[in-house]
């Protein structure tokens, strides 16, 4: 503009391109800090102690190789009904224990003093249940157990659900980087560098300029955004599948200790 190669209004275009950007940067600098700060309440601090290693961010791991991604064995969730099934399990073995009855022995010695002899005695006691079989409880018990058996194959199902989702959504995000890095990232930063060029060189004008670099941050968002969605789909996949469930384990052996 300085040097009349273009009109004022331009100028006016990228002050204005300029304050949306350093507004969206306030904007994300604040949210990090929020984030930051509800990530260390989850271990019981006000403010993070910790610096987060971002270096892994642009880093992704083909889907053939992060193991098996379809197993719920160690699913912390399913593990806690399978307790919640064991236990009531274990409450309807002690119902019907209760109901039945206590074998009860007795032995002693009675002495007689008129005939100067001692006599063994021995007895047993077998109750009879006629009206108290402990069946209400039984019976409690016994829906108990169903409805813990019901919910654990309801949760069976969500976590499938939850776990193909999963899948899904890192098997897309994982290909859109792949096609990001490989062609349209390059694709984007080469038309960019054209026609810089060719504005430097008066063949292009400045509209064409602005609009390569336009559409350059643009794929860069893309990227980093694909990039979001491939890391918080893999978490769900590690803790669906408990794939860090021997790190909380070894954790609580060592707190033990």
């Amino acid at each position: 503009v300085e040097a009349a190669a273009e009109s004022v209004i331009q100028k006016s275009k990228a002050e204005v391109a300029l304050a949306a950007s350093k507004i969206a940067l306030a904007k994300a600098e604040r949210n990090k800090e929020a984030s930051l700060k509800a990530l260390a309440r989850m271990w019981g601090e006000e403010q993070p102690v910790i610096s987060l290693d971002t270096s892994d961010f642009f880093t992704v791991t083909e889907i053939g190789l992060l193991g098996n991604v379809d197993a719920l064995g160690n699913n912390p969730d399913l593990k806690l009904m399978e307790a919640g099934v064991g236990l009531a399990r274990a409450t309807l073995g002690v119902e019907r224990a209760a109901a039945v009855p206590d074998v009860t022995f007795q032995a002693g010695v009675r002495d007689s003093r008129d005939a100067g002899e001692q006599s063994f005695l021995a007895g047993i006691s077998i109750p009879f249940p006629v009206f108290n079989r402990n069946q209400g409880a039984i019976l409690k018990a016994g829906h108990e157990v169903a409805k813990a058996e019901h919910e654990k194959a309801a949760a069976v199902n969500g976590l499938t659900l939850a776990l193909a989702k999963a899948k899904n959504a890192l098997e897309i995000s994982y290909a859109e980087i792949i096609s990001l890095e490989k062609d349209i990232l390059p694709s984007a930063e080469k038309a960019f560098l054209q026609a810089r060029q060719g504005y430097q060189a008066g063949k292009f004008p400045y509209l064409e300029v602005l609009d390569a670099q336009r559409t350059l941050f643009e794929v860069r968002t893309q990227r980093v955004a694909a990039f979001r969605e491939y890391h918080a789909a893999k978490a769900d996949l590690d803790r669906l599948t408990g794939k860090h469930l021997n790190l909380i384990q070894l954790a609580e052996n060592s707190n033990e200790k």
